[in-house]
């Protein structure tokens, strides 16, 4: 935004419908006046208008006429965020998960880019809340985030943050928790077409990510599946997962998102209960879980298993 300058004083004048702000004087204190200003109109107002409702918004400098028509497009989107400090002595999130959407908000440039796992812990650290009791805890509440879809895996190392995410934090931004609660619902609702109105998944689903597996890698798995005739639940994670492991070109240890994926472009319908088939597995030592970052590995159980008490390739 333009600003008139006259020699070391400057005036700004903003109105938004009957909203109106005016502030005159040192151009340092101006800027750090009306910086705040923006602040508080991007996190507690604009959320609350309608797109269609912000026409007419302009800002004065000194005497001159409009110096800017604010466009359809200004939204909480392309505000600034507040520091995180001042998140903290607020005390705006009220959960944990909260403060991890909010630290994938920041790291994503509000989910203009991906981000990492370092990424979101350095922000624990720069807010001054990291403990050890919450480092432990870090990995289950970030998967928590991929299982409410408002984060995703990109690859091995990276997330991004969906859209659903990016309003779900900004909803917590502006203290607005009733609607962060409506929010969570639609998208509950979403992931679960057959669950009752309101009611939340189960613990033990995995909700479904696109990882976009090419076309070649598709044909591949369902060949190998239609040679290995796996007849339960056990046979068929284990049996993606070997050739999901065993393929040079993807890497090793598979995510919840990532079985539950290969299973569907298979043709297997997943377990409404995957996670506890996970467990079972586990139990019977097919399967071992990394507890850094929830990921899955088969065994020398599991691989024995698949290549000597499934039929081999020729199917016999």
């Amino acid at each position: 935004m333009k600003q008139l300058k006259t020699m070391e004083t400057l005036r700004i004048k903003f109105k938004l419908q009957a909203l109106e702000f005016e502030i005159e004087g040192p151009v340092g204190t101006v800027q750090t006046e009306f910086s705040d200003f923006k602040a508080y109109v991007a996190l507690q107002l604009l959320p609350k208008l309608s797109p269609n409702k912000l026409d007419g918004a302009v800002a004065y400098g000194s005497e001159a006429p409009p110096l800017l028509t604010m466009p359809n497009t200004l939204s909480i989107e392309e505000s600034e965020l507040p520091l995180l400090k001042d998140i903290v002595i607020k005390d705006i999130p009220k959960s944990e998960q909260e403060w991890i959407l909010i630290y994938c908000l920041y790291s994503s440039n509000q989910g203009k880019k991906s981000f990492t796992k370092e990424d979101v812990r350095s922000l624990f650290k720069e807010s001054g809340r990291y403990t050890e009791n919450r480092r432990k805890n870090f990995t289950s509440e970030l998967n928590s985030l991929v299982d409410e879809n408002f984060i995703k895996s990109k690859n091995e190392t990276e997330y991004i943050i969906l859209d659903t995410g990016v309003q779900d934090a900004k909803r917590i931004l502006s203290g607005s928790p009733t609607e962060r609660k409506t929010a969570r619902k639609k998208v509950d609702s979403k992931k679960n077409k057959d669950a009752v109105k309101g009611q939340k998944s189960s613990p033990h689903t995995v909700n479904f990510v696109d990882f976009k597996a090419s076309n070649d890698n598709i044909k591949d798995l369902k060949l190998f599946i239609g040679e290995k005739l796996p007849k339960n639940q056990n046979d068929h994670v284990a049996v993606v997962m070997y050739w999901y492991l065993k393929n040079k070109k993807i890497k090793k240890n598979m995510l919840p998102e990532e079985i539950n994926y290969f299973l569907v472009i298979a043709g297997i319908k997943p377990p409404k209960a995957l996670r506890q088939v996970f467990v079972n597995m586990k139990e019977l030592h097919l399967i071992s879980r990394n507890e850094e970052d929830g990921s899955f590995d088969l065994t020398s159980v599991g691989n024995q298993h698949v290549e000597n008490k499934l039929p081999n390739l020729n199917g016999n």
